[in-house]
C-alpha cells in the first residue's frame, strides 16, 4: 500500500509533485505552530498579565507608604540631631565625619594614641573633612596625613590622636 502511494506520487508531473511537497511542508509548519508556538505565546501572555497584576499590587501597597511623612521626618530628625551634636562640640564620630565629608571609607584602625583612617575623596570632600575635624570638641590631633592622587580621586591616610598626649616623633 505504501509503495503504491509512493509510486503514484512519483508518476505525477513534476509541477504537482513540487506543489504537493510544498503543501506537505506547509502543513507540518502549521501543525508545529499550533502545537508549540501557540502555547508558548499563550504562556508569554499569561506571564505578562501576571507581571502587570503584581506591578499594580505593589504600586497600591507602596502608594500609602510614600504618602506617609514618617520616614522623611525621621531622616530629618536624625540629620538635625547630627547637626546639633556637631554644633554643641560633641566628640569625634567616624559616622559624622563620613556624612560631612562624603568620603568613601577604605580602612579605620581606632586607637587612643594613633588612629589610622584611610579614605577615598575628591578635593572638595577633603576640605569638608578638615572643616569637620576643626569643629570637633575635643578636636582630635592630626599627627600626620598623606594625600595621593589616584586616577580621578584622592587616596588619603590620616593619623589621629584623641588624647592630650601627642607623640613628638
Amino acid at each position: 500500500m505504501k509503495n503504491e502511494i509512493l509510486l503514484r506520487w512519483l508518476l505525477m508531473p513534476a509541477k504537482w509533485r513540487w506543489l504537493s511537497l510544498t503543501g506537505l511542508l506547509a502543513g507540518v509548519v502549521l501543525l508545529a505552530s499550533y502545537g508549540w508556538i501557540a502555547p508558548a505565546h499563550g504562556e508569554r501572555q499569561r506571564l505578562r498579565d501576571n507581571t502587570q497584576q503584581q506591578l499594580l499590587r505593589y504600586q497600591r501597597l507602596l502608594a500609602p507608604l510614600l504618602r506617609q511623612p514618617a520616614l522623611q521626618k525621621l531622616q530629618l530628625r536624625n540629620q538635625q540631631m547630627l547637626d546639633d551634636m556637631v554644633r554643641e562640640g560633641q566628640p569625634f564620630s567616624l559616622y559624622t565625619l563620613l556624612q560631612r565629608s562624603g568620603g568613601e571609607l577604605e580602612q579605620w584602625h581606632p586607637d587612643r594614641r594613633d588612629s589610622q583612617l584611610k579614605l577615598w575623596l575628591d578635593w572638595s570632600q577633603l576640605k569638608q573633612l578638615f572643616a569637620y575635624l576643626v569643629i570637633c570638641e575635643p578636636a582630635p590631633a592630626l599627627t600626620s596625613f598623606v594625600v595621593q592622587r589616584k586616577a580621578e580621586r584622592l587616596h588619603a591616610t590620616f593619623h589621629l590622636a584623641f588624647d592630650d598626649e601627642i607623640p613628638l616623633d
